[in-house]
């Protein structure tokens, strides 16, 4: 269930921490225990989205999945519905840890 499902308005870095962290771990974990297997599927996740929105780099979930460097404030945390990053992380990871690789 995603902390938060705002679609708009500021996002701080601090009020989402704890979160951040907790996806950033479960993001790190899949990379290490797949060998970057999954590098490709999280490309085209952030393509797909790049390709939808026009305000990606105001995404605070966006910037986790492709490296960037987290700011103090972003317009959103993640994105709605089938496109929210959180959802997609958590279910990467379900899914690896269903198979037994995570």
């Amino acid at each position: 269930m995603p902390l938060d499902n705002r679609s708009i308005g500021e996002c701080g870095l601090a009020e989402f921490k704890n979160r951040i962290d907790f996806l950033r771990t479960r993001l790190i974990e899949v990379y290490e225990r797949t060998g970057h297997r999954v590098h490709d599927e999280i490309l085209s996740f952030s393509f797909k989205l790049d390709t939808k929105y026009t305000d990606t780099k105001g995404c605070m979930l966006y910037l986790l999945i492709i490296g960037g460097t987290l700011p103090e404030f972003t317009q959103r945390f993640d994105f709605p519905g089938d496109d929210s990053i959180e959802q997609f992380i958590l279910e990467l990871y379900s899914q690896l840890n269903s198979r037994g690789v995570a």
